[in-house]
């Protein structure tokens, strides 16, 4: 049993260093985490790199030095098949087959729901490194050279399993399900060139899929909404690159603009329902920052009722940041100024 795990653990080993760059990254995990990064060294600037977890250390008996591994439910129904590498007992135990070619295994994406991540953002920019701007109002995050937002989906090519990357792990088997069901049954599975970057015309497609994909495993209110608003900055982003003195590119931000605006309403409306409905943190917001992002979105729908509404809870909660309360107060300013005209 002991050689059969260090035979497991270098192959683990031997998985973590194809995926090499010189930078520490963390793998898409499962069962419980101690600690611990991948290092990789003498990357090649501009390259993605895919992360995939197939084991995890479910105990480790430290008397008589003994690794007891499982699989990664995301990879285990693949895993199962490759009998001529590894076996499992009735308990779900994995165990390296005696003799089997680890350099053979077939380290290989497959039609299981994997993510990947995109970790060559600092090379992409002129500096190598990205710096953080004033968010939007709507505190839509900024960045200089770099939109952070198109790399928030993941998506798997093979099965059309697409989620924002905060829930992309936490998908139930009745979820499941349904994806397979009605949308792996009839997703082309495609091959995605190598690319140094997203445009915005991927993340947009990604950003619809997920949004779909939501729809279908019947998510919370919420994650729809927060999908939706996502989907809303990417388009604002979109808009902000083209100009309006090519009439081409006119056309294509309103068209922009006029699809921000469709998404923007339908994450409003989702969000004024899922604060009667589920539990805080909603979308990782605490009330305050959940008030004060539907304040600034009913101040773009006019409703300056309700935007004040939501003001005032902010200005008088003892938890409220002194950085979020002087935000409220030049919204609650702006809904006065409008007021009077």
């Amino acid at each position: 049993m002991l050689q059969h795990a260090k035979k497991l653990v270098c192959l683990l080993l031997a998985l973590v260093m194809v995926f090499a760059m010189s930078a520490t990254v963390f793998a898409a995990q499962e069962g419980p985490l101690t600690g611990g990064s991948i290092t990789i060294n003498d990357a090649v600037p501009n390259q993605t790199y895919d992360a995939y977890q197939i084991l995890y250390l479910e105990s480790y008996d430290a008397a008589a030095n003994a690794y007891a591994y499982k699989a990664n439910s995301v990879w285990k129904t693949w895993l199962e098949t490759q009998t001529a590498f590894v076996s499992f007992d009735e308990q779900g135990y994995v165990t390296w087959v005696e003799g089997a070619d680890a350099a053979a295994f077939p380290a290989r994406r497959t039609g299981n729901a994997v993510r990947t991540v995109k970790l060559c953002a600092g090379t992409r920019t002129k500096s190598g490194k990205t710096r953080r701007l004033q968010p939007d109002r709507d505190l839509r995050p900024r960045f200089q050279y770099i939109d952070t937002l198109k790399y928030d989906v993941f998506s798997c090519p093979h099965c059309g399993y697409s989620a924002l990357a905060r829930d992309f792990d936490n998908i139930i088997p009745a979820r499941a399900k349904l994806i397979r069901e009605q949308i792996s049954s009839k997703f082309t599975p495609q091959e995605e060139p190598e690319a140094d970057f997203y445009t915005y015309d991927m993340a947009i497609a990604r950003y619809k899929l997920a949004l779909l994909n939501t729809t279908v495993k019947k998510g919370k209110e919420s994650e729809k909404a927060y999908t939706c608003l996502k989907l809303a900055w990417i388009l604002r982003g979109k808009a902000d690159t083209l100009s309006e003195d090519i009439p081409e590119e006119k056309e294509a931000k309103k068209k922009c603009q006029e699809e921000e605006e469709v998404f923007y309403q339908q994450a409003y409306e989702g969000f004024s329902k899922a604060i009667s409905e589920e539990m805080y943190p909603i979308c990782g917001m605490d009330e305050n920052t959940m008030d004060y992002l539907l304040a600034c979105m009913s101040y773009h729908f006019e409703k300056y009722e309700m935007a004040s509404k939501c003001l005032a809870r902010v200005l008088t909660s003892s938890n409220a940041s002194r950085r979020l309360k002087d935000m409220a107060l030049e919204l609650k300013e702006d809904i006065v100024a409008q007021l009077k005209h």
